[in-house]
């Protein structure tokens, strides 16, 4: 598992506001840290917004498909969560969910 890469997890169960069900993350840890723990960091990505709204939804395009990556919804998963990889999202679009991070997290 590597930053940037596109991997199927399922949120389920889930409770309150939080995103639920099966649907592809991004993993915005680097290493050493996706290889030495038991869980991953993780964006998840959406097709159901119309819209971006910088911090909290970036612009991604994968698998042919216009969507989103939910930034407020960070979430360290336990591996055991992961499904299938899918792929990775562009070098540009990891830039962009990493200056929303800094925006969200107020790291600057």
């Amino acid at each position: 598992m590597k930053r940037g890469e596109v991997w199927m997890v399922n949120f389920d169960p889930q409770v309150g506001a939080e995103i639920k069900k099966l649907r592809p993350t991004v993993i915005v840890e680097r290493e050493p840290f996706t290889r030495l723990r038991r869980t991953a960091t993780v964006i998840p990505l959406s097709a159901a917004y119309a819209k971006t709204e910088f911090p909290l939804l970036i612009a991604t395009r994968f698998m042919g498909q216009a969507g989103v990556a939910v930034i407020d919804q960070l979430k360290a998963c336990d591996k055991r969560r992961f499904g299938r990889q899918l792929g990775r999202l562009s070098d540009a679009e990891m830039e962009q969910i990493s200056q929303a991070l800094v925006d969200l997290l107020d790291l600057a």
